[in-house]
């Protein structure tokens, strides 16, 4: 289980102090469905997105950016110094 902090791009979702399930089981982290949310630490940094794969990027993607690719943040796959430890949210 996690406590949120409040997140200004996932208000619609969560708010701070919501709690929420986390499930690292391989294969729910690994799936990456529509509008499926996960807990993503990145460097010690944890953020809940949807994300969207492509095969060498991840991109993170708010709520209030759901139909704006073009602010999507992303990861690249090939950058061996980058953490990335994810676990699908159940709200």
């Amino acid at each position: 289980m996690m406590r949120l902090a409040a997140d200004t791009h996932m208000s619609t979702v969560f708010g701070a102090d919501d709690r929420v399930l986390l499930d690292r089981a391989a294969r729910q982290r690994t799936e990456f469905t529509p509008r499926a949310l996960f807990a993503i630490d990145i460097g010690g940094q944890g953020i809940i997105r949807h994300v969207h794969s492509e095969p060498s990027r991840l991109y993170l993607v708010a709520e209030d950016s759901l139909d704006d690719p073009a602010s999507w943040d992303s990861i690249s796959l090939d950058d061996r110094n980058i953490l990335v430890a994810l676990s699908r949210v159940i709200l």
